[in-house]
């Protein structure tokens, strides 16, 4: 298929079915194959970009895909996609802000655990051989070391005339994202050896040519040596001089530039912003971060102030965040980032601090802190340190506990992406928490308390950071999200999906669930989803981020709008406070004082010359923290601030 029939095929589809289908199919594109089950579950789990904004993507858009022209059925309830349209899906997803590396960092993760040990040890080898095909997928993804010696170990077990597997090895290959010279030989000494079976030895020895040494009598890959036919080696006819010096010449040219690139990163000078007045630092204002979107702001953390046109860049700009959380006393934030500059994938997260150049008021510090702070230098913004790098694991997703002591990682392990889980960083410290794998994680207020979703529900967990121990205290199997924790610990907003429920499995529920006694109070159900939660800071209150179906006009079709809302605990009351566009991004945080909220709103489409609804917008709640004790939240017009950014979040102090 040329580029210009791909592109057409797309461009039908977007224009038939709109821009949620696409993201689906973008998605849909990353496993080697589809099967209704696994794609269903694509669209399950990834409901939202990789900035936690809602994707809106019905639930229909998973047979449109399966129906569409470019994907075709190739066994019983097996379906792929073209392989130009597959490779065009996932170049936009990689260049896509909303998505990007990220994305298919978890994406990757999520097939690996999909795809459990069990099937790969199936005695259905037609199941075993998709496992494992899309294992590789996954693992070529995240850029695995153990991907290459697995393919390579894969081949060694290939009968040498067994035509049919050779071809299809040489096919997966071709499909696999192998940019580097051990894939290339991968590829070149399958094709040789599919095209020998066949009898096409011209071809076959085209192929061994390519090898390294020019079809010697074997190939290492990953330490496991790949045996190459008797009658191909003739054609390693260089004599053994020559080939010494050329990899004498070989190894000067790589010790040269391993050497001008240490050199120029150990000199290579700092970037970073320049520091904030001291005083200013002594009076409490609202303050603000974001991810920057817009010129030299773009993929760094930005410190802000109401009312203020200065903006404070925290972070170099080789350095793309990902994800970041604020310290309890504001004085220093937690971010996950990629470095751009560095000879890595960008894939490779690692944790780092920075300071924001803020001095918490001394009432929320103890004694000895107070005395340190004396007679240590003004605290200055753009300090940073790394926390967790990932020589030996992938860092894939964080959270910090509530009194600023500990982190829990999300890690996979470079070698056996089986080896993955929640590991706690204490004190410099990370290890591994002894329990079963899972997904989204949440830790409790008391800061040991740890909610990690496994299976179709929430496992509670006990962990002692100090020692690395963990214990479940409560699972919690009917609820399959967690989208907020009220201050005290003791209840907590979670998501039903109703998946055990036929008469309402395409709806969400949302409730009230406590942790003590694990009885829930079901709070608000809607045929859409729902995207975030938090409880003010009363406890009062719960501020919920949703989307609902809208009926287009003289159509059959429906929309789904988000919309922010209120709900009144003791009464259950729900206030609609705003309406929002369908077609954005959309993240909130509501202030510690519970006075305002922020707003960031992303455009996903074009507009049509209407005015939107964009940026970073703060939104008032109440007038007083009077009005907050008696009353619920009044529907009040948000102000657009002059910042371009996303991940809006207040600072403590």
């Amino acid at each position: 298929m040329t580029a210009r029939q791909t592109d057409q095929q797309l461009t039908h589809f977007l224009h038939k079915f709109g821009q949620a289908h696409l993201d689906l199919a973008y998605h849909a594109a990353f496993p080697i194959a589809l099967t209704p089950d696994l794609l269903y579950r694509l669209w399950a789990h990834f409901r939202s970009d990789s900035y936690g904004h809602s994707l809106n993507i019905p639930w229909v858009a998973v047979a449109d895909i399966l129906l569409a022209p470019f994907c075709q059925e190739v066994g019983f309830n097996l379906y792929e996609i073209d392989a130009d349209i597959r490779a065009s899906l996932l170049e936009q997803l990689k260049a896509d802000p909303r998505f990007g590396a990220k994305r298919l960092n978890e994406l990757a993760t999520f097939l690996l655990t999909y795809h459990q040990a069990s099937q790969l040890q199936s005695a259905d080898l037609d199941l075993r051989d998709l496992a494992q095909a899309q294992r590789w997928t996954a693992l070529a993804q995240i850029q695995s070391p153990r991907l290459m010696h697995d393919l390579a170990r894969s081949l060694v077990g290939v009968p040498g005339k067994d035509g049919v597997e050779w071809g299809r090895m040489a096919t997966l290959l071709e499909q696999l994202p192998l940019a580097d010279g051990a894939g290339q030989t991968l590829r070149h000494y399958a094709r040789g050896m599919a095209q020998l079976t066949q009898g096409e030895s011209e071809s076959a020895m085209d192929q061994f040519r390519q090898l390294p040494g020019g079809g010697r009598h074997s190939v290492k890959v990953a330490g496991v040596s790949l045996e190459v036919p008797e009658e191909m080696r003739p054609f390693n006819n260089r004599p053994k001089a020559a080939r010494r010096r050329w990899l004498q010449l070989a190894a000067l040219i790589a010790v040269g530039i391993v050497g001008m690139i240490w050199i120029s990163q150990a000199f290579a000078p700092g970037k970073y912003p320049a520091g904030l007045d001291r005083s200013t630092t002594q009076v409490q204002h609202r303050r603000f971060l974001y991810i920057g979107a817009a010129g030299d702001e773009a993929n760094r953390l930005v410190l802000a102030e109401l009312g203020r046109q200065e903006r404070t860049i925290l972070t170099p700009d080789n350095l793309a965040i990902i994800d970041f959380e604020p310290y309890p006393l504001g004085d220093k934030v937690l971010f996950m980032a990629a470095d751009t500059s560095a000879q890595a994938s960008l894939l490779d997260f690692k944790l780092y601090t920075v300071t924001t150049g803020i001095q918490p008021p001394s009432s929320s510090l103890s004694l000895w802190r107070r005395l340190w702070l004396w007679l240590s230098a003004p605290a200055t913004p753009g300090e940073l340190e790394l926390l967790l790098d990932d020589k030996d694991y992938q860092n894939l997703k964080f959270d910090l506990s509530p009194d600023g002591q500990t982190i829990v990682v999300q890690r996979v392990n470079q070698q056996d992406p089986s080896d993955f889980g929640p590991w706690v960083l204490h004190r410099g410290r990370a290890r591994p928490i002894p329990t079963e794998p899972g997904g989204d994680f949440t830790i409790g207020p008391d800061s040991q308390t740890l909610l990690l979703l496994q299976g179709e529900g929430t496992a509670i967990l006990q962990f002692e950071p100090f020692v690395g121990r963990s214990e479940v205290i409560d699972f919690l199997p009917d609820y399959g999200r967690v989208l907020d924790i009220s201050k005290d610990g003791l209840t907590a907003a979670m998501v039903n999906f109703n998946q055990n429920d036929p008469e309402r499995r395409f709806t969400e529920t949302l409730a009230l669930v406590s942790l003590a006694r694990g009885e829930d109070i079901p709070l608000l159900n809607i045929s859409s989803y729902f995207l975030d939660a938090q409880f003010a800071p009363t406890g009062q209150i719960l501020y919920i981020l949703a989307t609902e179906l809208v009926e287009v006009p003289d159509t059959d079709l429906y929309l789904e709008e988000p919309f922010l809302a209120a709900i009144n605990l003791e009464t259950q009351e729900v206030s609609r406070l705003l309406n929002l566009p369908s077609d954005s991004r959309i993240h909130f945080d509501i202030a510690l004082d519970g006075l305002v909220a922020l707003l960031d709103l992303t455009p996903v489409n074009a507009s049509d010359g209407t005015p939107q609804l964009d940026g970073i917008l703060l939104l008032p709640l109440f007038s007083t923290p009077e009005e907050q004790l008696t009353s619920i939240p009044t529907k009040v017009e948000p102000q657009r601030l002059p910042h371009a950014g996303v991940q809006a979040v207040w600072l403590p102090y």
